[in-house]
């Protein structure tokens, strides 16, 4: 069941978008509830970092260099899990740079959450896209539609 439900993560791109999204908010609730420290970052080391975290987002894809290894073996479910928990922490990661950032410039961590603004608006314009190019799901009601 596992090994399935990870052969379907592999074979659909929504899923894993699904898997960044709600990795993006386990990140934003921890480092809510669990980031506790008073580190503040100006504004050159905040850019370089998040400069840093975003490729290493994009990344993890190296990971599924090993599909083929983990498939013949039963263990794509754990290139998935493997997959979702790096997600988790490059998310936390950058919340905790934000909340960092938002400490010094602003004097309150709270405001960190905003770094997600763009990603959110970035998952919206690819969801737009995908619709846009999207086909119908049955030409003959595609074709009735026009006649």
């Amino acid at each position: 069941m596992l090994e399935q439900f990870a052969l379907e993560y592999v074979d659909n791109h929504d899923w894993r978008l699904l898997a960044f999204a709600i990795s993006m908010i386990l990140a934003l609730v921890g480092a809510a509830l669990i980031n506790e420290s008073e580190w503040r970052l100006s504004r050159a080391p905040f850019i370089g970092l998040v400069v840093a975290i975003s490729h290493l987002t994009e990344s993890v894809g190296f990971i599924w260099s090993l599909a083929e290894a983990a498939e013949a073996a039963g263990y794509i479910w754990a290139l998935a899990s493997l997959e979702f928990l790096i997600f988790v922490a490059l998310n936390y990661t950058l919340a905790t740079v934000a909340q960092a950032r938002c400490r010094d410039a602003y004097g309150i961590a709270e405001n960190g959450r905003v770094a997600f603004a763009l990603v959110g608006c970035l998952f919206t314009r690819l969801f737009l896209i995908t619709l846009l190019f999207k086909g119908s799901q049955k030409t003959e009601d595609l074709e009735k539609a026009f006649i």
